[in-house]
């Protein structure tokens, strides 16, 4: 299990907050926002030169990714 990717060109990892993923990252591609009583998940994807890529929020701070 990561912790930390640089599939931004920058160095990301678990517990950043939304503001800064996409700061480093640009605008996703789509984003996709799931809710249930105790808390929001949202999902951002990004298309890189390694392929796309998903990232994961839990109430807004980063906690997995994948390729």
């Amino acid at each position: 299990d990561l912790t930390s990717t640089n599939l931004c060109s920058r160095i990301i990892q678990t517990g950043n907050n939304m503001q800064y993923v996409q700061s480093a990252c640009g605008a996703p591609a789509e984003e996709k926002v799931l809710q249930s009583d105790t808390k929001e998940i949202s999902e951002l994807s990004y298309t890189s030169d390694v392929g796309p890529s998903v990232l994961v929020f839990e109430n807004g701070l980063l906690t997995d990714w994948s390729h």
